[in-house]
């Protein structure tokens, strides 16, 4: 099932493998991180927002920190919403 607006995808609850991964990033994201540590929040990303795999383009520089910012706030709020529990 796809859930088509971005309403509805926040709504979301995580997997627990998923959730656990993003907990983990959240503690690494407070000391700093690189791109190794973004690969999460690409594949995430791509999962609950229901697109391909991509990493941001480095060529734009600000533009690509943007959208990796976008993409960290949007799964913050879906890890918010607690594991799935069916």
């Amino acid at each position: 099932m796809v859930l088509r607006s971005y309403n509805e995808q926040i709504k979301q609850q995580m997997i627990k493998s998923d959730y656990q991964s993003f907990d983990n990033f959240l503690i690494v994201m407070e000391t700093g991180f690189g791109d190794k540590d973004l690969q999460v929040v690409y594949e995430l990303h791509a999962k609950y927002f229901f697109h391909n795999f991509n990493i941001p383009c480095g060529c734009g520089g600000a533009k690509k920190i943007d959208v990796i910012n976008n993409w960290i706030n949007d799964l913050k709020k879906v890890h918010a919403n607690g594991v799935q529990t069916k």
